[in-house]
């Protein structure tokens, strides 16, 4: 069992937690190459269109696990689900929607702003948390996860000054301690991820990341979780995520305790 106390302790009062090898290495394995055959089908596509390609920028998927059985498989066969029920003290966890992150070498603008996951979820509420799995070792000069330490207890004070399409974050960094109180408390925390590793955040900790500096690829799939507590808005529905709750091939319950 991969999990104690200091880890939900951690997701509760930091807003994160980190869990280390944990994760079967032949399934991630078999995801990242299912991933890199996103990539470079999607790169296709954009190379036919010269004013939407550039090797420079992020590439990302929407619900790469309903084009990848793989993908699928490193979602409903490992420990993601059980973890999540573990912190969010629940018997189901249930897949919203995923995006699959693809960092090119050398990318200097592939980084992805301070933002929350709320922002862009508002349809969902309470108990709503992200699965991140990076999907090959991510050194932190590769662009690995940055949290804000118990950002989730503030962000949405701040919601006006964060957004993920923000890709220079020194400058946002600037922009968020320039229009906050002097007694704002913003820490950072950004570590290595390794294959096997899995990070959890809460839908309203602020996080982003820095470009790619590195001559690898970043691949990393980024899970939207729904537990037992988590609330659906319908009205606030703008992408259709809580339309497609009933679909099982597109939002696959990963963790079902009897």
């Amino acid at each position: 069992m991969h999990y104690n106390n200091y880890m939900k302790n951690s997701f509760n009062e930091l807003g994160y937690s980190k869990h280390l090898q944990v994760l079967d290495q032949k399934i991630i394995t078999s995801a990242h190459k299912s991933a890199l055959e996103i990539m470079q089908k999607a790169q296709q596509r954009m190379a036919s269109n010269p004013t939407a390609f550039n090797k420079s920028q992020l590439v990302r998927a929407i619900n790469p696990h309903t084009m990848s059985l793989p993908i699928l498989n490193l979602l409903k066969s490992s420990s993601v689900g059980e973890i999540a029920a573990k912190l969010t003290n629940s018997k189901r966890i249930q897949v919203w929607g995923s995006q699959l992150y693809i960092k090119p070498p050398y990318s200097a603008n592939s980084g992805v702003g301070f933002h929350t996951d709320f922002q862009y979820i508002e349809c969902f509420e309470k108990d709503v948390l992200t699965a991140w799995i990076p999907l090959n070792d991510i050194p932190v000069d590769s662009g690995s996860l940055i949290y804000v330490s118990k950002s989730h207890e503030i962000s949405d004070s701040i919601v006006h000054l964060i957004g993920a399409e923000q890709s220079n974050l020194k400058a946002q960094r600037e922009h968020i301690l320039n229009n906050t109180s002097a007694n704002f408390r913003w820490h950072e925390t950004v570590s290595d991820a390794s294959v096997g590793d899995i990070f959890f955040h809460s839908y309203k900790t602020i996080h982003g990341s820095e470009e790619n500096k590195t001559p690898n690829a970043r691949l990393a799939i980024a899970v939207g979780l729904l537990s037992d507590f988590s609330q659906v808005i319908l009205e606030k529905d703008t992408y259709g995520y809580a339309r497609n709750l009933d679909n099982p091939n597109i939002c696959p319950t990963i963790y079902a305790k009897q």
